[in-house]
């Protein structure tokens, strides 16, 4: 296992460079641009209802009797129908690759809204229209970037987001003009209008037909798994292994970029959300613009968008191969540069008032580019839809509705103006946050390539049975409880049938590594595998099933419970054979005559040494491959002890491995010829028993105290 670990940190920079695009991989693929095309038309549709939705809103409201202040509220709920809907999306992708079928479904849901939308009579039903346009931009998040991202090589995917971006502007400035021809020209009502918008956006939908899933991670963790092979393929993909979707969820929470991120698109969703129907209302009220006019005023606000995203399309992409936290703090001043906008855009001078919506509009769609790129090439490919997913929840559903509510009040007591100015706050906010991402993200750029490379290597380690993979590796495990780090990058291996002590003090940090082991508690860097297979982020109950059992010192009985009561419970896990249950639980009757005679008794009644008992025999009785006892001997009496060690050897002796936890080391080391002595969190001494009597250094006063008092007992 040290030879693979060593092979990933050797290819890592390598890996890093095809991550960003720094070196192209092998014989790329061409890609191609029909994707692209396909998925930009799509969200310029998407774009394109979401501000018919908020630009003839006042028209909407005084038609349906709604002040503005509810249309907003209304409006915003479209956010709303996105971060509901957007995690239902990705893990359907994450069971199948469904991502191009149903973009092309949900691309179909954009006219007939519109079209249902200019019938509507009653306010409520506008819930509908905006509920339907919803579910369609809710797989634009889930599935789009995430398709982008593996369908093109990561040298080209900054600037294919780009354009992605400029679809989404382009759209809205194409409606805009569509708006602003339909009222004026022609002057048709705001139901008029939504009834020729949505005839024209139906066909456009027929676009993705031939769209196909371009399946997850050939141009990157295909690449740099094969790293660890001399540049040949790849024994496997570099997907994680058979993590389930609430599992996978676990585990790109805990990465920490990740985490940072989704808190500045949760405070990005609060300053941006609400602004378009608001500026609709602000430059009605101020300026006294008409419908057509204040649609001229939106594009022209846009506008700016196209070549700033053109100018990221071109310069980001280098940024991000030689710098990537440098282009994540210069989105943070571009962030800034938003705030400043925001107060800019509430002066009562109409150009000065469009300049500053400009610059708002431009760096939030600069904004919305990079920060998809961070997020999404920091996790592995198949995790893309779930943080897509997740930015869309957080921007949407978080963000949104905290706009809403936040901007609802502030208008209602004083104007449109004061809300749009106090939007300044969670852009400023976002800003921050942001800029104290960016020191973290190259530790998170590393970390996924070494699991990509780690988790091949070992597997392609597995198929040559070049080497005995251990059956336990715990890899650079560091663990927290909340802000308290309690390991730090601990390395840990068993080998398949051994018995062997972790030694250390209170507060050394042994139970939490074996919550770590166990699946109790998830860590926060490294891995954790069994037979080679990584366990890390796999839930406690399958860990069970995969032969991982745990006795928690001084919790591991079911006190209301029967001592019969207590094994027929943990019987239940080997499954339907009544037979085989009753043959183990005599087996355990049979080893501790006590407990036979006290089978009808409370297990709360018992001794603690008796419990101990117990929670052996319940452990007996799952035949794991790996045990993990903690503080076995606590407590109680050298005979009691006795009779519990040999319960321990009997079950390693059937061929289970047994990690013991113990603070006694005259038990432990008179017990096991394998040792590792723990102290604040981290591996001081990995050997032999012997090896370790001979460290006076690692043997303080505590241990040679508990040494002497157990004397009689060696």
């Amino acid at each position: 296992m040290s030879s693979i670990i060593a092979g990933a940190r050797q290819h890592r920079e390598a890996g890093r460079r095809i991550l960003l695009g720094s070196d192209r991989p092998p014989r790329p693929a061409k890609a191609g641009a029909y994707m692209l095309v396909a998925l930009s038309v799509y969200v310029a549709l998407d774009q394109g209802v979401a501000y018919v939705i908020s630009a003839i809103g006042p028209d909407i409201s005084s038609s349906l009797g709604m002040s503005p202040s509810t249309y907003t509220m209304l409006a915003s709920q479209r956010q709303t129908f996105v971060g509901l809907t957007a995690l239902q999306f990705a893990q359907l992708f994450y069971r199948r690759q469904q991502r191009a079928r149903l973009a092309n479904n949900f691309g179909f849901q954009y006219g007939p809204a519109l079209l249902f939308g200019s019938l509507i009579t009653w306010a409520p039903g506008m819930t509908f229209v905006i509920g339907g346009a919803g579910t369609g931009a809710a797989v634009v998040y889930a599935a789009h970037r995430p398709m982008l991202m593996d369908h093109y090589p990561p040298e080209s995917r900054l600037r294919v987001l780009s354009w992605h971006g400029a679809a989404a502007a382009a759209g809205t400035i194409g409606t805009v003009v569509l708006v602003t021809l339909l009222s004026q020209s022609l002057g048709l009502s705001w139901r008029g209008t939504l009834l020729i918008t949505g005839a024209l956006f139906v066909p456009l939908s027929f676009i993705g037909l031939r769209l196909r899933d371009p399946g997850c991670g050939r141009h990157d963790s295909d690449n740099i798994a094969g790293l660890m092979h001399a540049g040949s393929s790849p024994v496997r993909t570099g997907d994680p292994s058979e993590l389930r979707f609430w599992e996978a969820v676990q585990r790109v929470w805990l990465i920490p970029s990740v985490r940072r991120l989704l808190a500045v698109w949760a405070v990005l969703g609060v300053a941006v959300n609400p602004l378009v129907t608001y500026q609709a209302f602000w430059l009605q009220e101020q300026f006294g613009l008409t419908t057509a006019a204040r649609a001229y005023c939106y594009a022209g606000a846009v506008v700016p968008a196209l070549p700033a995203l053109w100018l990221t399309a071109r310069k980001g992409q280098q940024l991000w191969r030689e710098q990537p936290a440098r282009l994540v703090r210069l989105t943070s001043w571009l962030l800034l540069a938003m705030a400043a906008g925001l107060l800019l855009a509430i002066v009562p001078v109409l150009a000065v008032s469009l300049a500053g919506f400009a610059i708002v509009f431009a760096t939030e769609a600069v904004a919305v580019v990079t920060l998809s790129l961070v997020l999404m090439t920091i996790v592995r490919p198949r995790h893309r839809s779930i943080v897509a997913a997740l930015s869309a929840l957080f921007f949407g559903l978080v963000g949104g509705e905290g706009g809403a509510i936040l901007l609802t009040g502030v208008a209602s007591q004083y104007s449109a103006a004061a809300a749009i100015g106090v939007l300044a706050l969670p852009a400023l906010g976002a800003a921050l946050l942001l800029a104290r991402c960016a020191p973290h993200l190259d530790r998170d750029l590393d970390a996924v390539v070494h699991e990509v490379l780690e988790d091949e290597g070992v597997h392609a380690a597995a198929r040559r049975s070049a080497q005995e993979l251990p059956l336990l590796a715990c890899r650079g495990v560091d663990f927290s409880y909340g802000q308290l780090k309690v390991l730090h990058g601990v390395d840990f291996t068993v080998r398949d049938g051994e018995l062997l002590a972790l030694l250390g003090v209170n507060g050394a940090g042994k139970s939490s590594l074996l919550k770590v082991v166990s699946g109790i508690g998830l860590p926060s860097a490294g891995s954790v595998r069994l037979d080679g297979r990584d366990i890390t982020y796999l839930d406690a109950e399958r860990r069970v099933r995969m032969g991982i059992t745990q006795i928690p010192g001084g919790h591991a009985v079911f006190g209301p419970l029967t001592v019969a009561d207590n094994l027929r419970g943990m019987g239940y896990a080997l499954g339907r054979d009544r037979k085989r249950v009753s043959r183990a639980i005599d087996e355990c009757f049979d080893a501790f005559p006590v407990l036979a005679e006290r089978r009808n008794k409370p297990a709360w009644t018992l001794s603690g040494g008796e419990q101990q008992m117990l929670a052996l025999s319940k452990a007996f009785l799952l035949r794991p491959r790996l045990l993990l006892i903690d503080e076995l001997s606590l407590g109680l009496a050298p005979i009691v002890v006795d009779r519990l060690l040999a319960m321990v050897r009997k079950i390693n002796a059937a061929g289970t491995a047994v990690v013991l936890v113990e603070q006694s080391v005259s038990i432990a080391l008179n017990t096991v010829d394998h040792a590792y002595f723990m102290e604040k969190g981290e591996i001081r001494f990995d050997g032999t028993s012997a090896d370790l009597l001979g460290r006076d250094d690692l043997l303080r006063a505590v241990f040679l105290g508990a040494a002497a008092r157990d004397g009689s007992h060696a």
